[in-house]
């Protein structure tokens, strides 16, 4: 049965406004978590998706070795909480630190601690990734995980 241009545009507004409490709902509560943080931008959107594909790798890990631990999946999801609070409590400190300061200079802990937790999530993915036989040069996760670790020389381990 053909629809007429009329029956698609109605169908479709059905389907944009259904559900609106919902909709309107979660975008207020995602809009001011982002506030929260220091708003969304590409930095944010990058750690999200890392933490998404970190979370579902760790996941298939776990299946794949027959371990799934109701624990690690509680607490893969407890991480995203904490990451908001620290990511919060840093945003925080640059408004106070920058509110006087910026003229002079201007602080970044969000940002730097954004990149931190990036490096970390890349780390745990590719360990996934080399635990599911993807092969991976030893150099990179050795420079990551000195990166990670904030070693300022780069593959030179602690003196025994």
């Amino acid at each position: 049965m053909l629809r007429t241009g009329f029956d698609y545009l109605c169908g479709a507004a059905q389907d944009l406004l259904g559900g609106y409490l919902l909709k309107v709902g979660g975008s207020a509560v995602i809009s001011f978590a982002c506030l929260w943080i220091g708003g969304l931008d590409k930095m944010v959107e990058g750690l999200f998706y890392l933490i998404c594909l970190d979370f579902a790798l760790g996941l298939a890990h776990g299946w794949k070795l027959g371990r799934l631990s109701k624990d690690k999946f509680l607490s893969g999801l407890a991480k995203f909480l904490l990451y908001f609070a620290a990511l919060l409590c840093a945003s925080l400190l640059d408004t106070v630190l920058n509110a006087k300061t910026d003229a002079l200079w201007h602080a970044q802990f969000r940002d730097f601690l954004i990149i931190y937790f990036c490096l970390h999530e890349a780390l745990s993915i590719l360990q996934h990734l080399h635990f599911f036989g993807v092969p991976l040069p030893a150099a990179l996760i050795k420079r990551l995980t000195d990166y990670r670790d904030c070693k300022l020389w780069p593959g030179r381990g602690k003196a025994a």
